[in-house]
């Protein structure tokens, strides 16, 4: 079932990874809306790149609700910045990390964060959202573990 939603980061902490010249090591705690409600952690590994741009993969461990169900559950989430004011990635929940009422979950989706403009990706029209927030889509289903 297609879920929507928003979410704004809380917190974020970037470091360098010592002894490396591109690698980043990033902690966020961001606050999901809409159809999921709750808390996520993040963890980032980030490759800066030329102008700003970086790459980055991570793990979200969302804690919260979605349809009256509480738990937890992780999320991958692979994605790109462009150095000035988008930022487009995946998410895809981890078979099997559910817990709670959250027990069997899974899907997959994309999220956009952009200012000013309206930006085409993964076959969606993302519209703009405030500093520090992105919109989020994604197929969720709930099954046995």
């Amino acid at each position: 079932m297609k879920r929507t939603g928003h979410y704004a980061i809380q917190k974020w902490e970037q470091t360098p990874i010592e002894g490396e010249s591109t690698f980043d090591h990033a902690v966020v705690s961001i606050a999901f809306t809409g159809d999921l409600t709750g808390d996520g952690l993040t963890r980032y590994l980030m490759t800066r790149l030329p102008g700003g741009a970086m790459s980055y993969t991570g793990y979200i461990r969302f804690d919260g609700i979605l349809d009256d169900r509480t738990g937890s559950f992780l999320l991958l989430d692979t994605g790109w910045y462009d150095g000035a004011e988008i930022a487009r990635g995946s998410f895809e929940i981890v078979t099997g990390s559910g817990s709670g009422d959250l027990a069997g979950i899974r899907g997959s989706g994309h999220y956009m964060a952009t200012h000013k403009d309206a930006v085409e990706f993964a076959g969606h029209t993302w519209e703009p959202t405030p500093e520090g927030t992105a919109s989020w889509i994604m197929d969720i289903e709930i099954g046995d573990a």
